[in-house]
C-alpha cells in the first residue's frame, strides 16, 4: 500500500483506508483520527510526520474497534483521546475483545488483534481539537463519535455504511440498533455544516442524493433485519445464533465463525427491542435460552 498524505479540505488531511485516517496540523503538532491498521501503518504515518517536523503527536479515537485502533501504538502519541463511554474497552484489550465477540481470547475468530492502548483521556463533545469538533453518533457501539472539522468536513467513521460494506456483510456490526437509526437521522441533520462526508468504510459523498441514498439503504437494512427476526420467530422457536446464520443465508452471506460473530449484536438488540414491545418471548427448551412470537 502507497502511504501519502492527500489534502482533504483546506486544513485536513487523508491518509487513504478502511478505515482512512484524518490529520490536521497545528505548528508542531498533528492531531490524527483514528490511526488505523496495520502496525505498518502507525510507523509510515510517524515517519511522515517527523518529516513535516512534526514533534508531537495527539491521537483521536471514534471509537474502541481494533480496525481503527491498531496502529496508535505506533506512533507514540502524547495523549489519545477516546469517548467516554469507549475508554474502558480501549485501555483493555480483554474486555474489548468481550464486548465486540463474547470472549475474552478471540485469535483466529476476531478480524485483527490489538493490545491495550496506554495515555487514554476522555474526549469532549463539542470541543475542538485542532479544528477536528467530536460528535456523537452512538449505534455501531455505545459511545461511537465521529468528528466534524472546521473546514467543513464530517467523518461519520462506522455510524454509517456504505453499500458494498453492506453487501459484504449482509448483517452490519451495530451494537445497539435504535441509536444507529437516530445517528443515521443526526448525520442528516450535520450534513448540512459540511462539503464533504467521510464514511470509515464507504464512498466520499458530495451530494445530497448520494448521502440520501446510502442513509436510506443503512435504513432499510436495519428494518429490513428486524422484520426478518420477527417472521423467524412467527412459526419457530430459535436461539439467537440460530436466527442470525439464518438471516445470513438469505443474504448469501458464508456463514463461519467470524461472520457470526459480527452479525450477532444487531440480531440481540433487535431481539431485545422486540422483547421489551412484547412481540417476543424468551423459552428454556433442551436447557438452551431460544425465542418465540408472543402468542
Amino acid at each position: 500500500m502507497s502511504y501519502k498524505l492527500e489534502q482533504l479540505g483546506e486544513e485536513t488531511l487523508i491518509l487513504k483506508g478502511s478505515p482512512p485516517t484524518l490529520i490536521r496540523l497545528e505548528d508542531e503538532v498533528a492531531y490524527v483520527v483514528d490511526p488505523g491498521y496495520p502496525d505498518e501503518r502507525g510507523v509510515r504515518l510517524k515517519k511522515i510526520l517527523q518529516n513535516l517536523d512534526i514533534k508531537d503527536i495527539i491521537v483521536i479515537l471514534t471509537h474502541s474497534h481494533n480496525d481503527h485502533i491498531l496502529a496508535t501504538t505506533q506512533l507514540q502519541p502524547s495523549i489519545v483521546y477516546v469517548p467516554p463511554a469507549e475508554i474502558s474497552a480501549i485501555q483493555n484489550f480483554k474486555l474489548r475483545s468481550f464486548i465486540s465477540y463474547g470472549f475474552i481470547y478471540t485469535k483466529g475468530l476476531s478480524l485483527l488483534e490489538a493490545g491495550n492502548i496506554e495515555k487514554c483521556r476522555e474526549l469532549e463533545t463539542g470541543k475542538s481539537y485542532g479544528g477536528f469538533i467530536p460528535v456523537s453518533l452512538p449505534g455501531h457501539t455505545f459511545g461511537h463519535h465521529g468528528v466534524l472539522t472546521s473546514d467543513n468536513i464530517l467523518y461519520v467513521s462506522d455510524a454509517m455504511f456504505g453499500d458494498k460494506l453492506l453487501d459484504k456483510v449482509g448483517i452490519p456490526f451495530v451494537q445497539d440498533h435504535v441509536e444507529f437509526l437516530e445517528s443515521l437521522q443526526k448525520i442528516s441533520e450535520l450534513s448540512r455544516y459540511a462539503e464533504k462526508i467521510i464514511l470509515a468504510h464507504g464512498p466520499r459523498i458530495k451530494k445530497t442524493g448520494d448521502l440520501k441514498h446510502i442513509l436510506d439503504a443503512n435504513r432499510a437494512r436495519i428494518l429490513e433485519i428486524k422484520e426478518g427476526v420477527l417472521s423467524l420467530l412467527q412459526e419457530n422457536t430459535l436461539h439467537v445464533e440460530e436466527i442470525t446464520s439464518t438471516l445470513l443465508i438469505k443474504y448469501n452471506i458464508k456463514v463461519t465463525a467470524t461472520s457470526l460473530l459480527l452479525s450477532l449484536p444487531l440480531v440481540k438488540s433487535i431481539t431485545s427491542e422486540l422483547y421489551k414491545e412484547g412481540l417476543v418471548r424468551p423459552i428454556l427448551a433442551d436447557d438452551v435460552l431460544k425465542w418465540r412470537k408472543q402468542a
